[in-house]
Parts: C-alpha cells; structure tokens; sequence
C-alpha cells in the first residue's frame, strides 16, 4: 500500500514549476521556456528536490502546447539539464498535453528522440498524464498513489 505523503511545491510560478512527492518530482512547463527558467529549474532539482527525495527519482514532466517554443539558449540548458538529472532518474515520463495531429507529431518525435538517445533509465512518453502517473507509479512498486501524484500535480498546475 501506498504510503501517505505530503506534496513540497519547490517552485510555484512561472513558467516553469516543480513540486516533489517522494520519491516523486513533476515539473510543469506551462510558457514559452527562456534559458534562465530552464537554469532555475535546475537549480531546484539540485538544490532543492535531490535532497528531499533521497534516492532515485520518479520523473514526470507535464509540457503544455505555449511550452514547446524554447528561446535562446533554451534548448540546450534542458538538455544539459536532463544529461545531468539522467543518473538520478529511475523512470521518466514526458507528458505532451497537444491535442489533435500536433500533438501526435510532438509526441512521436519525443518518443523517437529517447529511442535515439537512450536514457539510462526506463522513459516514455504520453498525452495526459493521468496515464503517465499510473506507468511511473507501476515502474517505483507504487511508492504513491496515482491519486496522489495527481493531487500533487494540482498544486502547481494554473
């Protein structure tokens, strides 16, 4: 059974938001990403949601449609950052919340971007992220409930 734990909002604005369920973290990308929300979100993963998890984490990333336009700089922080998190991740899920033929393309050129680089840990990607909670909380042996996962998602998401 899942145990009871509290949800840590690390950060709760902008365009870029995380909170930390342990063993859990979910960020929220919810605007146009600029190179200095990519580094203060992964200074709070490093900083702030490592700490707190104390072991491997369960990785979820909720990215909205505004989302997928990164600015200068951008793009290349993020993935630094996901090289940097990699070893600290025991699965990941990327939920891409376009609908329609859009989303689909987003979601096949993330898939096919994983199958391509391989993370060191089991990764997926998904529509709606009541599906990536229950793959994330199958993959930690239900270290939470997807109910919680998804209560801890309401704290950060507008």
């Amino acid at each position: 059974m899942a145990a009871t734990v509290e949800p840590k909002v690390l950060l709760g604005e902008g365009a870029l938001r995380l909170v930390a369920l342990p063993p859990f973290t979910i960020a929220w990308y919810g605007e146009r990403m600029e190179r200095a929300d990519v580094h203060r979100l992964w200074e709070s993963y490093r900083n702030d949601a490592l700490p707190i998890l104390g072991g491997p984490m369960y990785a979820a990333s909720v990215i909205t449609p505004e989302a997928t336009k990164f600015g200068d700089g951008a793009r290349q922080m993020a993935l630094k950052m996901a090289k940097d998190l990699a070893p600290k991740t025991a699965a990941s899920a990327t939920v891409l919340t376009a609908g329609g033929l859009i989303g689909s393309i987003q979601r096949s050129i993330a898939t096919s971007f994983n199958l391509v680089n391989r993370p060191p840990h089991p990764t997926k990607v998904f529509s709606t992220f009541s599906d990536a909670a229950v793959w994330l909380v199958d993959h930690s042996d239900g270290a939470v409930s997807t109910e919680a996962l998804e209560a801890a998602l309401a704290t950060i998401r507008p």
